[in-house]
């Protein structure tokens, strides 16, 4: 945990603690199974079609010795990647290939970002609405249609700039100079490098006069107060069976199924606090708070060669005059925009992937 790319893990982690302290057995469920749960259970929450599409399906995965704050130190992808970068990165440390990683990106449709964790601002997040898995990470970077044309300039403008008192850089969608101290003179929504994309300001007024560590604060407490309520009233239902058969089903595993039934909806109903919490204290103005990229999120449908610069700032543009190279992902990324049901079961396969990795040992529930 003392490795920066892990700010604000705590938060989940403290979250579930009642649950996986309560659950956890060493013939049965691991706390890696359970943060597995966790994480399939939110991605149901968040679609609107299921609660039920995406599954759980192996078990027995192994605890880090040291978990649940320590272990191996896994670097996450750097945000100032090129194409390449991106793609070699979740290849080498998941087995993606191009489409899966594409797909798997798709995650930043959902949530936001806080500057005491990464460094980067971006109060709405990647997408207008940050609670709902769809496809609308990929229209806000891909136009709609049949051609290169159609995705290039079909798509929203974005542009570069720099977050005031730091050295880091993010994208923001708009015209260039909309939430910025540039010029405004370029209208084609391009911007790059440090003269197209001004200062990203980080202040109370920015914030709208939110205080993040009162949200949190507000989100730890409904947490513990979910989970003591859960372990208080232990449901006797799915423990019994109604017939010989489902008796011989838990013998060989079923109890199994029905724990991590129950566990999916118990994260459910904290889930649900969650949202509520995020939404009452949800103050976001579209023109205050504009949508945001990272590098390695533009980096799949441009490319950036030698205009991206060791700070993250990018010399090219979106779009328009001096406009960055096109992205050998950008077709890929294209077929996503236009279908939304492509992008939802391509994104469950390589999920489904990415948690399974190192469970070769595992078991099928």
């Amino acid at each position: 945990m003392n490795n920066p790319d892990n700010n604000g893990l705590e938060e989940p982690i403290n979250a579930l603690a009642g649950i996986v302290n309560h659950y956890e057995h060493p013939n049965g469920l691991s706390r890696a199974d359970i943060w597995v749960i966790a994480s399939l259970t939110g991605a149901n929450f968040a679609n609107p079609r299921s609660n039920t599409f995406f599954e759980m399906n192996f078990y027995g995965r192994s605890n880090c010795g040291s978990s649940p704050f320590g272990g191996f130190d896994h670097p996450l992808p750097a945000v100032n990647l090129d194409t390449d970068d991106v793609l070699d990165f979740f290849f080498d440390n998941f087995g993606f290939n191009t489409q899966e990683t594409c797909a798997i990106l798709g995650a930043h449709t959902l949530g936001r970002v806080h500057p005491e964790n990464s460094g980067f601002v971006g109060r709405r997040g990647w997408t207008a609405n940050r609670h709902v898995l769809d496809n609308a990470y990929y229209r806000g970077i891909v136009g709609l249609g049949n051609s290169e044309f159609d995705w290039v300039e079909g798509a929203p403008g974005w542009h570069v700039v720099q977050i005031s008192n730091t050295n880091r850089h993010q994208w923001i969608q708009g015209q260039s100079g909309s939430a910025s101290t540039d010029s405004g003179d370029n209208n084609d929504g391009g911007g790059g490098g440090s003269g197209g994309g001004g200062n990203f300001e980080d202040d109370d007024d920015f914030f709208d006069g939110v205080n993040d560590d009162d949200f949190f604060g507000k989100q730890k407490e409904l947490l513990e107060e979910e989970i003591e309520k859960l372990i208080k009233t232990e449901t006797e239902e799915d423990e019994q069976s109604d017939s010989i058969e489902e008796e011989q089903e838990e013998e060989n595993g079923g109890r199994r199924k029905t724990l991590a039934r129950l566990l999916a909806e118990k994260i459910t109903t904290i889930d649900e606090k969650i949202i509520i919490a995020d939404c009452d204290d949800d103050h976001d103005d579209e023109d205050e708070h504009p949508l945001i990229m990272l590098n390695a999120d533009i980096a799949l449908v441009r490319s950036f060669g030698g205009d991206l610069l060791s700070n993250g700032d990018v010399r090219c543009r979106f779009k328009g005059q001096n406009a960055c190279p096109i992205a050998s992902t950008l077709a890929q990324m294209s077929m996503y925009s236009n279908n939304n049901d492509l992008w939802l079961y391509d994104f469950k396969s390589a999920l489904e992937k990415m948690v399974n990795v190192g469970c070769s040992s595992c078991r099928r529930l």
